[in-house]
C-alpha cells in the first residue's frame, strides 16, 4: 500500500511538472504571464477579479454543467 501511495504521489508530481514545463515553453503563455505582471507591478490591482470569485464562478459553473445531460 505505501509503495502505491508513493507511485500514485510521483505520477502526480510528474504530471504537475510537465504542465509547468508546457507553459514555460509556450512563447504565448510566457507572454501574456509578463502582460499580466504589468499592472501587478504598478500596484493597479483593482485590474484583476479576486481569486474568491472566480473560484464562485467555476464551482456554479461546474454544478451546472454537472446537472445538464448530454
Amino acid at each position: 500500500a505505501l509503495l502505491n501511495c508513493r507511485i500514485i504521489d510521483y505520477l502526480k508530481e510528474k504530471e504537475e511538472m510537465e504542465a509547468t514545463l508546457e507553459i514555460l515553453s509556450s512563447p504565448e503563455l510566457m507572454a501574456q504571464m509578463e502582460e499580466a505582471e504589468k499592472p501587478i507591478k504598478k500596484g493597479k490591482l483593482d485590474d484583476f477579479v479576486p481569486w474568491e470569485k472566480v473560484k464562485r464562478n467555476v464551482q456554479s459553473f461546474s454544478s451546472q454543467k454537472g446537472s445538464q445531460v448530454l
